[in-house]
């Protein structure tokens, strides 16, 4: 394993919670493009689902 530490963000976080995000998700697809096929690309935290659907079926 490789632990990585990065610089720590600038001006985060903000009163601008969707600019913070925007940060945030640009800084994982960095790091996610450099070995994509490390990432558990099945994982559906990101992927949005109607209320009465269970994702998991």
């Amino acid at each position: 394993y490789v632990l990585e530490v990065l610089p720590e963000i600038e001006s985060f976080p903000s009163e601008d919670t969707n600019n913070d995000m925007k940060k945030i998700h640009a800084l994982l697809e960095q790091h996610i493009l450099q070995n994509p096929e490390q990432y558990y690309w099945i994982h559906r935290r990101f992927k949005t689902v109607a209320d009465d659907k269970n994702p998991y079926q």
